[in-house]
């Protein structure tokens, strides 16, 4: 570093202090078990009525196809798209082990459930179960995937309305 008597323009030309970017690479366990932290924090933040998150900030697989695509265009893009591919792969891991009656984390509980009273679910039952989750289910994708593509055609945040004078 200069002397505090030396003339400086505010240009300077010594990068050592330049934050230096590269990639840090992490064990395959310690990742999915990050992935694992961040996909529960997130379930809680959306079920939490303290949360400002919202199902709104989820993003469907449009959303996810132009992260992928955004990541394959940065430095280390190709470890930053494969990062990426584990944390979606284990959400999605997660997401179908929930007890929601149309996952697989459902069919455990109902399964379980089975064993606990010793009897199967009545059909009848069951059917209309399945049926109203799996249909919102179906509505919650079609929103969030409606949400997504109208982000890519509507307003951008950071730009005025367009107005029209007569």
């Amino acid at each position: 570093k200069p002397n505090d008597k030396t003339p400086m323009l505010g240009i300077s030309w010594d990068f050592k202090d330049v934050h230096d970017e590269h990639l840090v690479y992490v064990n395959p366990i310690d990742q999915c078990l990050s992935s694992v932290k961040m996909m529960v924090a997130t379930i809680t933040a959306l079920i939490s009525p303290n949360s400002s998150i919202g199902i709104d900030q989820l993003s469907g697989p449009i959303s996810i196809a132009k992260a992928k695509y955004d990541l394959l265009n940065t430095d280390f893009g190709l470890q930053r798209l494969l990062a990426f591919l584990v944390l979606i792969n284990v959400n999605l891991a997660i997401f179908n082990m929930l007890p929601f009656p149309v996952l697989d984390g459902g069919h455990t509980t109902m399964a379980v459930m089975e064993l606990i009273t010793r009897r199967p679910v009545k059909a009848r039952i069951l059917e209309y179960i399945q049926s109203g989750c799996a249909l919102l289910l179906i509505t919650l994708f079609l929103y969030i995937t409606s949400k997504d593509i109208g982000g890519f055609f509507g307003p951008k945040e950071d730009s005025a309305p367009v107005t029209f004078a007569p």
